[in-house]
Order: structure tokens, then C-alpha cells, then sequence
């Protein structure tokens, strides 16, 4: 018997029903009461069934809970209200272009990604001859990523804005590191004094507070990780920032402490802090609505333009191991060269 999705389910009760019958003392000997059961139904799963065991094996194999929800959970609800079963090229188009009339260009990129793969392992567990996702293109252009970042007089207005408020200064010194090292929001979150060395005036970023599996933002359900990258960057500390180092520091400071809890003490909750506190300090400034992870866009923008870093420089200080992040997100930046006069 071949080793796919439909026989592993027969074998799998088959067993079950030679346990019970062990246990109840009514096991058959010449198994030929097993061999019945054991044959597979003619039955094929509908689509919704089979993307059902997809993602349980997806999960088994490590795929993320947070992934799950987020990409795997939103597309077994578009199948389900899609209410056919895909076994067709037209009909896994028909599909897709639901998916592209609801989501945007990019996002649906990212599903067409997951139901090829999920076409694969159909394939390969024989409940499907071919898979009717693999021959559709992507959206052309839909990957082309320009981040947004804030101007300088946007930050400056922003700042004020959130020192001025009763509500939002308390994270003002959180604000300005986010700002000036360029920290992801989940590395800001986590980090803890013993990252922070105020002798030498450095910081290091080797872990994140992020949120859970299933996306939970909230302080007591986010979890300790490696950075986004996983790698590990000093950054040096400006001699005003290290004044805000010092400034919150105290000899009751342990080193696992974080440089900035809440209010209450607690890892900040990132999805409350942009709704009462950012998206409310961007309307008194007067500016344009940008979420805080910008903050980091917003370094490495000005670090091109302003400091002139080289490429490697930024991905330094972003914590990437190479150019290529870099260079396929801000190569837009580039002044297009005066082209060379031969005077012919």
C-alpha cells in the first residue's frame, strides 16, 4: 500500500480498531476482518479538507503559529466561501482571482505562493494528478518594496507632539531611541540593561520581546527570541541618547530589566501604543499617519541621504548579513549618474 495522505488514514483506523479489539478481548488472529477495514474510501476529500491536513502537516513540520494565522487561517476561509472544489487549472484561477479582488497585490502573491506549495503536496500524497496552481504567474511589480519613511521636520513635529502630551511623554525617551538606533519594535520592547553598556557608550542588540505565536501583542503573551535576522549588532550610543541611558537607570536596575516597560511595568503592548499613543501624537502634529515600525525606514533613509553610508554601512546597522535587503529597498535613493561625455 503506497504511502499517501488517503491509505495513511485507513491504516491509522485500522489500528484503532485492532486496539479496541485487543483491549475488549475480540482481536482476529487471520486479520482478515482488518484487511476490509484497512482499504482507503473512494471518496476524494474536498479541497477544504485536503488544505485542512496541509496545514496540520505544515504545522507538525514547524511552520509558526502566528504564520498559521495569518496567511494559512485566511485562506482556508476564502476556500471555504469559494465553495468548489479546485481540481482544474481554470477553476484554481477562478480562485485566484477572487483571492486578487480582495487582497492586495502583494499579499496575494503570498497566497498564490502558499496553495503551489499545498498543490505540491497534494501531488505528492496522490490525492491530486496534477497541481492546478503551479502554472499561474504572480502579479508583476507586486514585490517592488519603497518604504516610507518620516522627514526630518515630520520628526521633529512628531517629538514635540508626544513631549507636549500628558498621555504620550512618559514614552518620549523610547521614542527617541526608536528614532536614532534604528531598533525594530520588538528589539526596543526586549531590550534589557545588560545589552546597554554606559561605560563604553554601547548597545547590544542580540535578542527581541516579539509578539506570541498567534499574535498576541499584549505584555505577558509576547516571547523572547533571536533578532529578526539573527545575527547580532553593537551600536554606538550618541551622547545624548546616553544621557537618557543614565537618566533612566538606577542602582535598583537588574539586568534583565527592561530599559522601557510600560507604565505598569509590564513589556509595552506595540498594538496599543500605535493606536493611543503614535497614531494620536501623528494627528496633534499635523503630519501624515505612519506606523512606528517607519522608525527604522526612517534611519536608514537618512543615514543614505544625510550621513552617506555606503550601502554596507546600513545593513550594518540594521543587522542585516549582506547588501541585498538594503539595496532592493532603497536603491531608490540613488541619484541617476551624469553619463559620461566622450565628445564625439
Amino acid at each position: 500500500m503506497p504511502d499517501t495522505l488517503l491509505n495513511r488514514q485507513a491504516a491509522e483506523r485500522t489500528a484503532a480498531d485492532i486496539t479496541v479489539d485487543i483491549a475488549y478481548g475480540r482481536f482476529d488472529p487471520t486479520l482478515a476482518k482488518y484487511l476490509a477495514l484497512s482499504e482507503p474510501e473512494s471518496e476524494t476529500p474536498s479541497t477544504v479538507q485536503l488544505f485542512e491536513q496541509f496545514m496540520q502537516t505544515c504545522q507538525q513540520e514547524g511552520t509558526s503559529g502566528q504564520a498559521m494565522t495569518s496567511r494559512y487561517q485566511p485562506l482556508l476561509s476564502n476556500l471555504k466561501r469559494f465553495d468548489q472544489n479546485i481540481e482544474s487549472v481554470n477553476t484554481a484561477r477562478a480562485f485566484i482571482d477572487v483571492l486578487r479582488a480582495r487582497q492586495s497585490p502583494r499579499i496575494a502573491n503570498q497566497s498564490l505562493g502558499t496553495l503551489k506549495a499545498f498543490g505540491r503536496w497534494a501531488v505528492e500524497q496522490e490525492v491530486m494528478t496534477l497541481n492546478p496552481f503551479e502554472a499561474i504567474k504572480p502579479l508583476k511589480g507586486a514585490n517592488t518594496t519603497r518604504r516610507d519613511s518620516f522627514t526630518l521636520e515630520e520628526v521633529h513635529k512628531l517629538m514635540e507632539a508626544i513631549a507636549e502630551h500628558e498621555a504620550s511623554c512618559y514614552y518620549y525617551n523610547y521614542c527617541v531611541v526608536l528614532f536614532s538606533l534604528g531598533l525594530r519594535i520588538s528589539e526596543a520592547i526586549g531590550l534589557r540593561w545588560k545589552h546597554v553598556d554606559l561605560d563604553r557608550g554601547i548597545v547590544t542588540i542580540s535578542e527581541s520581546l516579539s509578539r506570541s505565536e498567534d499574535g498576541r501583542s499584549a505584555g505577558y503573551a509576547r516571547q523572547r527570541k533571536t533578532t529578526k535576522t539573527g545575527s547580532i549588532r553593537s551600536l554606538p550610543i550618541s551622547s545624548g541618547l546616553l544621557k537618557i541611558f543614565k537618566a533612566r537607570w538606577t542602582p535598583k536596575s537588574k539586568p534583565d530589566d527592561l530599559v522601557f516597560p510600560s507604565p505598569t511595568g509590564k513589556p509595552i503592548d506595540d498594538r496599543s501604543f500605535r493606536q493611543r499613543i503614535w497614531k494620536r501624537a501623528c494627528e496633534r502634529a499635523g503630519i501624515r499617519y505612519l506606523p512606528p515600525y517607519c522608525t527604522g525606514h526612517t534611519f536608514i533613509t537618512h543615514g543614505l541621504e544625510r550621513q552617506n553610508w555606503t550601502y554596507a554601512q546600513a545593513a550594518k546597522m540594521a543587522g542585516h548579513k549582506n547588501t541585498r535587503m538594503v539595496i532592493d529597498v532603497y536603491s531608490h535613493m540613488i541619484d541617476t549618474p551624469e553619463l559620461p561625455d566622450f565628445d564625439l
